[in-house]
């Protein structure tokens, strides 16, 4: 099959056009990181108490995180959890913050229990099986930066990428791929050799950037929308109310939508020459979009040695995922009817022009990291109890694959820029009569040190309450989320590019109406 070179729109600046070999990483490593760093989810009780869940189970989360937790149910059950988020990202780009707000609803949790507990002295107690879908990673926002920028332009990073190779790199405009052919088609990059033909044809210059050097406004929007659902059954069982054990298998399923709008504008050459003004506006569009499918299995356990103490763990396989991606861009420059030599090709004169890139559609499979856990919860008898816990992943271990073309360079790039990680959770509930007073705390990482930097530091602040009735309950929680990235809208080889610093605070109400059975 025709090997296709998609590039991912997160990265897509980054790729050496020029160079691009099978060694070269194209940027599907940071599709394997936002798809592996799944966040804590389930019932509200669960996400008010921070995700703390390996050793509490009856909890409808337990179908997913540790199925040991269905050995503790002695009635079967069936909940939904709907939530409502308001998110708030917060960007700082060369001295000039932005904002923008999204909101969204959602089904975060939804599932029955099955409960077929004995209520024998000692022995086998019996066990439940549960089903349910889980939220397990929510894509639903959008960034927005603006600032003006006087040391460089994303043109820089079309003539960098483009130089070392004649203008037979680039490809018919129906068969691009890439962002820097797009460029050459716009006329924002050409080579030496059209102005004088004793010039070198492999490095180029820009009427934009090359003679002059402007001050000029970058701006951009992305908007991410989808998400990952889990569908698990799962069975626990309870051998003395001592013992519990359990597993389960999952399907996942990822649906992940990427825009991106991309402008350089206000060109100002004032300082240098006020007459010249070849061009009013660039504009780069780019759309992805990744669907598929994964499965895993998840074994538990937790063991209650005194009535007042467990301690819990489990195991989650590496999720295997089939995914599919599309991909397109374009690219539209407003010239100011700008005369463009050419000794070559011939004199143009230059006003509106665009270019779209060919739609490229890419097929992987995606390995996860293997997910350990562990937890312990101690009970301050009917006051309320404490709970932690601790789940490690090692990132490095992503791994990717496709029968179309070479994913060696992003698995060389996983392995030399990604490490493990140790998360951690912590919550508490106190009990007064029927109502229940929750607060917890998460914190996840997703560990690297790429010049690009995917560091997300996750911080989870929650707080809820519930009433727990015979045959009824309900449960509310609120969750903030806290998450801070920082990224580049390109790269050049001086280390001169801009830097985008953004926080996105997401503000959640989650809900869980319940009923015994």
């Amino acid at each position: 099959m025709k090997k296709l070179v998609f590039i991912s729109t997160m990265l897509a600046l980054t790729l050496n056009f020029a160079s691009a070999q099978d060694t070269t990483p194209y940027g599907y490593y940071i599709d394997a990181a936002r798809f592996s760093n799944t966040t804590p989810g389930g019932t509200a009780r669960i996400q008010g108490l921070g995700g703390t869940q390996t050793a509490l189970g009856a909890d409808m989360s337990a179908i997913f995180s540790n199925p040991a937790g269905l050995g503790l149910y002695n009635r079967s059950v069936f909940s939904i959890t709907p939530s409502y988020t308001f998110s708030n990202v917060k960007s700082d780009y060369l001295g000039q913050t932005r904002d923008i707000e999204n909101d969204k609803f959602a089904i975060d949790n939804t599932g029955v229990v099955f409960s077929g507990h004995k209520n024998h002295v000692g022995g086998w107690q019996g066990g439940a099986f549960g089903f349910g879908i889980n939220k397990v990673n929510d894509f639903n926002h959008s960034i927005r930066y603006k600032g003006v920028n006087t040391q460089n332009s994303i043109v820089d990073y079309f003539i960098e990428s483009a130089n070392g190779a004649p203008t037979s790199q680039f490809p018919a405009l129906d068969q691009t791929t890439d962002l820097t052919t797009l460029a050459y088609y716009n006329y924002l990059i050409g080579p030496w050799d059209i102005i004088d033909p004793s010039y070198p044809d492999d490095e180029y210059f820009s009427d934009v950037t090359s003679f002059v050097r402007p001050s000029l406004l970058q701006e951009e929007v992305i908007e991410t929308s989808g998400g990952q659902y889990q569908v698990n059954a799962s069975y626990g069982g309870n051998y003395g109310d001592f013992i519990y054990f359990g597993f389960g298998l999952g399907i996942t399923t990822v649906n992940y939508n990427e825009r991106r709008l991309y402008t350089e504008s206000a060109y100002d050459y004032s300082p240098e020459d006020p007459t010249y003004d070849p061009i009013s506006e660039m504009r780069i569009e780019e759309n992805l979009t990744i669907k598929g499918t994964g499965f895993n299995g998840t074994f538990g356990l937790i063991v209650r040695p005194v009535s007042f103490f467990r301690f819990g763990a489990s195991v989650t396989t590496p999720t295997m995922y089939n995914l599919n991606d599309t991909y397109q861009a374009s690219m539209g420059t407003s010239w100011n009817d700008f005369f463009y030599e050419d000794l070559i090709n011939g004199d143009t004169t230059l006003n509106n022009i665009y270019a779209e890139s060919a739609i490229v559609m890419s097929k992987y499979k995606l390995r996860t990291p293997l997910k350990l856990s562990g937890g312990a919860a101690i009970f301050l008898g009917d006051v309320g109890f404490i709970s932690l816990d601790a789940e490690y992943l090692d990132f490095s271990q992503m791994h990717l694959s496709s029968a179309d073309f070479s994913m060696d360079g992003d698995n060389d790039f996983i392995e030399s820029h990604f490490s493990n990680v140790l998360n951690l959770r912590a919550g508490a509930e106190m009990r007064i009569d029927v109502l229940r007073l929750r607060a917890g705390y998460a914190l996840n990482n997703v560990p690297t040190n790429a010049t690009i930097d995917f560091k997300q530091a996750n911080h989870r602040i929650s707080a809820g309450f519930g009433l727990r009735l015979d045959k009824f309950f309900f449960d509310l929680a609120v969750v903030n989320s806290r998450v801070k990235r920082q990224f580049t809208p390109y790269t050049l080889a001086d280390n001169s590019e801009p830097n985008v610093e953004a926080t996105l605070n997401k503000f959640s109400g989650i809900l869980t109406l319940g009923v015994n059975f």
